[in-house]
């Protein structure tokens, strides 16, 4: 009998601790979101670049380019409403895929906005853009900001859509707010992600890009913005659910040459999907034109 019970003891051992190994791992999975289908683009291209391919869709012609950047899990599609409104537009227009989103496919591990930065940078050398106004909602805004500031030359004017990236901002509850955080927990998940058995796991898992973006948050983005020279509108919803609007008159202040746009509590987060009419005006606001 004591013979008989010694394996079934190392069996039940090694489940145990089997469990307790992939406890970690099946936290993260459960608490970070998947990435969906890419919205269908009606003229999409592909762009080729050594790290990886960007989706994009371009319209109009000019001397002025208007890129397009989206939030967090989200894809180029999250601009159509406002797409739509800008055919009048004397501008070549650009909307992309962020890599790491949509149906952008990059083969790196870093998602913070440096590289993202330095990856746009490169977009925007590639398809013959050298300046352009940058329009960004959340993760997007807080990309446009850090971009303007690493790269003030090539960017001729800001509108930041309830940016994510000052400190606390974010007001995710449960473990993925607390994922969310720079520090040591967002490290150690961050490593967890980028491991190939999460991969397996999940694979359509955003939690390295989650991770990645929101360990370059805080008070390194903070620290940027007085850096960004561009003419900027901030524009924010009163009451956003998402990103605290506390931080508005904050940004706005940092930034040299900044004004402060407010849009209705009921307008939320994703101002593009709420009110494009309103987002699509602000593209040709002046800092003096818009109201603090």
């Amino acid at each position: 009998m004591t013979g008989a019970r010694r394996p079934t003891a190392a069996v039940a051992l090694a489940f145990v601790l089997a469990a307790l190994l992939a406890l970690p791992f099946l936290a993260l999975g459960l608490a970070m979101p998947r990435q969906g289908q890419p919205a269908p683009l009606p003229a999409a291209r592909t762009l080729y670049l050594p790290e990886g391919s960007w989706r994009y869709e371009e319209a109009g012609s000019g001397d002025e380019v208007v890129l397009f950047l989206h939030g967090f899990n989200q894809d180029a599609g999250a601009w159509d409403a406002v797409w739509v409104r800008l055919d009048a537009c004397r501008c070549r227009r650009i909307r992309v895929d962020l890599p790491g989103f949509g149906a952008s496919r990059f083969r790196g591990d870093d998602f913070g906005l440096a590289p993202q930065a330095r990856r746009l940078a490169e977009f925007l050398d590639a398809v013959g853009a050298s300046r352009a106004t940058l329009v960004g909602v959340s993760m997007g805004g807080s990309l446009a900001a850090w971009f303007a500031a690493a790269y003030p030359q090539r960017v001729s004017k800001l509108v930041l859509l309830s940016p994510s990236g000052y400190e606390g901002s974010l007001t995710h509850d449960g473990l993925f707010g607390r994922l969310l955080r720079p520090g040591r927990l967002n490290q150690a998940a961050g490593w967890l992600a980028r491991t190939r058995l999460y991969a397996a796991l999940f694979p359509r898992s955003v939690a390295r890009q989650a991770l990645a973006v929101s360990a370059s948050y805080g008070r390194p983005w903070v620290e940027a913005l007085p850096r960004i020279d561009a003419p900027t509108v901030v524009a924010w919803a009163r009451g956003d659910p998402v990103a605290n609007a506390d931080s508005a008159e904050r940004i706005a202040r940092a930034i040299p040459r900044a004004t402060l746009a407010w849009f209705d509590e009921e307008a939320g987060h994703s101002l593009p999907q709420s009110r494009p009419q309103q987002v699509a005006d602000l593209l040709g606001t002046t800092p003096g034109d818009a109201q603090r």
